[in-house]
């Protein structure tokens, strides 16, 4: 009865599953189908095996939720059949929708009959998929792990309108204050690695941001985040600028014995990173401990007030640069070591002698200088 074969491998080149389409060979004419053909069955007994959900002559089982009766499509996946709608799942150009456009010629539509159904077929495709793209359109709620499944399977399969349905609605998951990460919670912690990998393969920029901050959040305080995060540092080519940059920086700050840990399992390149990245960031603070970032005078400050105005912010810089309290930061810390700076500026409110727009401009220029310090603190460890 399937005698024909379909290039699935090329129809579906973004999935590892082979479909297989039941239809009649070639060298069968009419009457050899017919005659191969099971008899239908009366109503009483078509009526009573529906009851049991059993498919006539297929030994296979109609799926207790996506069996409907007004369906135009039944699909086998193993050993259960859908009975579904074309037109919803031929959305997004999907791999269903080149399917269910190949030509059928004068032979029997596939899909049409219990008997003649599209066939799904792989180690990957099972009834337990089929139902997680079906629950989509059908059943979604407000979950996190169900809309992970439905947006990883989305994606797997190229619905792209379902996939950015997901990853919307478990960014608002993740946003909302329930979604509360703590470090016992195995669940969230899971839910937390899914959704960054997820958001990363889907390019959802939104989503990657809001979980990534999540985790970047907890770093200093949480050794489980952050080996999850020296993880997955090194797991996306090319990496997560933002949580790669956090993730080396907070493990260099604890220092060698937190990289021996057992439990950190710290990689013989993660540690070269490091060590590069301790390198690059102590010789940028020794350049900025004598050349302090340059200041932006205001129109009220003339041309012969911006010699002193900037004698009187080199003074202060270097004796800033002195302090105990910041000699205790690590030499690394050179975000550290700026903001201690700048809440000082704002502490004293910056230094006698100055005008108020040049006391601004140095306060814009130190501002800019820590955000692009924080934007490219990947670059100094890869």
């Amino acid at each position: 009865m399937y005698g024909r074969d379909y290039p699935f491998d090329e129809l579906f080149p973004t999935s590892k599953f082979i479909t297989t389409l039941a239809s009649p060979s070639p060298a069968e004419d009419g009457s050899e189908r017919l005659a191969r053909k099971r008899p239908r069955l009366a109503d009483s007994q078509s009526s009573s095996q529906s009851d049991l959900r059993i498919a006539p002559s297929t030994n296979a089982v109609h799926d207790e939720d996506y069996y409907f009766a007004d369906g135009s499509c039944i699909i086998r996946v193993e050993d259960t059949l859908f009975h579904v709608h074309r037109s919803i799942l031929s959305h997004d150009s999907s791999s269903f929708s080149t399917l269910f456009t190949l030509p059928q010629g004068h032979q029997k539509c596939e899909g049409s009959t219990d008997e003649d159904p599209i066939i799904l077929t792989g180690d990957t495709f099972t009834p337990t998929l089929g139902r997680t793209i079906l629950n989509a359109f059908f059943d979604a709620q407000k979950d996190v792990l169900k809309l992970l499944n439905i947006a990883t399977t989305a994606n797997k399969y190229a619905f792209k309108s379902l996939e950015t349905w997901a990853c919307d609605a478990v960014l608002e998951c993740v946003s909302c204050k329930q979604f509360s990460f703590d470090e016992s919670n195995l669940d969230r912690f899971v839910q937390l690695r899914t959704t960054i990998r997820l958001a990363q393969i889907c390019q959802h920029r939104h989503l990657l941001k809001r979980s990534v901050g999540i985790l970047e959040r907890s770093l200093e305080t949480s050794p489980t985040c952050l080996a999850l995060a020296l993880s997955l540092a090194d797991e996306f080519v090319p990496p997560i600028p933002s949580l790669t940059g956090s993730a080396y920086f907070a493990a260099l700050l604890r220092g060698p014995a937190f990289w021996d840990a057992p439990e950190m399992r710290v990689s013989e390149s993660q540690r070269q990173c490091m060590l590069k990245g301790y390198y690059t960031l102590t010789r940028e603070w020794a350049h900025l401990s004598a050349h302090p970032p340059e200041s932006k005078h205001g129109a009220s400050c003339g041309s012969s007030d911006r010699e002193q105005c900037a004698a009187i912010w080199n003074l202060f810089w270097l004796g800033q640069v002195a302090r105990k309290d910041m000699q205790e930061l690590d030499l690394a810390d050179v975000g550290g070591r700026l903001r201690m700076i700048l809440k000082e500026i704002d502490k004293h409110n910056l230094i006698f002698g100055m005008t108020k727009e040049c006391k601004i401009g140095i306060k814009k220029s130190l501002t800019e200088r820590i955000k692009a310090f924080q934007t490219n603190l990947v670059d100094y460890f890869l």
